[in-house]
């Protein structure tokens, strides 16, 4: 029976693939299979920021205007802070939108990185100074515990029917019941 054409391109793209993944040492070959990681994160953050504001929506969690009010604080907060170490493999729409999707989704921060193309400690970093950003500022604080005022005293009278019933259970003094256990055991 002859092989399908399908199955043998099929079959050659995958010899090529293990070929990359066995020729290249000490480099990310997945990369190379799949080209740039940053190019898929860009697209996720283009094709969600086209959505219509329903679906962005039901997508995120939030509208697109306090999605880009969100950004806007977290740019100053990036401007603020001083320019020391590594830059960000993403960029502060692309950190709230993973951000907004770890509260929507609650998905592990192992899950979140792969589908980010960071390590898992990525994914938590940028998750814990998301968060911290934003409720620093004034728009984006969770309610406070509520302020209760002075208790007043009320009073409930309740009536309990606390009357002696006895226990119903068999009688000790069956002998059917412990003689067959008791056969049972010797």
């Amino acid at each position: 029976m002859d092989t399908p054409k399908w199955l043998l391109l099929w079959q050659s793209q995958l010899d090529t693939v293990s070929l990359r993944f066995t020729t290249v040492p000490n480099s990310r070959p997945l990369a190379k299979v799949l080209g740039s990681a940053g190019s898929v994160e860009r697209d996720r953050l283009t094709r969600t920021l086209k959505m219509n504001r329903k679906q962005f929506r039901r997508r995120i969690g939030v509208y697109p205007e306090p999605f880009a009010e969100m950004e806007e604080v977290l740019t100053l907060g990036e401007g603020q802070k001083k320019k020391a170490g590594r830059p960000a493999a993403l960029s502060v729409a692309e950190q709230l939108l993973l951000t907004l999707e770890f509260w929507r989704e609650y998905r592990t921060f192992v899950h979140l990185g792969d589908d980010w193309g960071v390590h898992y400690d990525g994914v938590h970093g940028t998750v814990e100074r998301v968060e911290a950003a934003l409720t620093a500022s004034a728009q984006f604080q969770m309610p406070k515990k509520c302020v209760f005022q002075e208790a007043q005293f009320v009073y409930s009278i309740a009536r309990i029917d606390a009357s002696e019933v006895p226990c119903e259970r068999p009688k000790k003094s069956s002998a059917a019941g412990t003689a067959a256990r008791k056969s049972a055991t010797s």
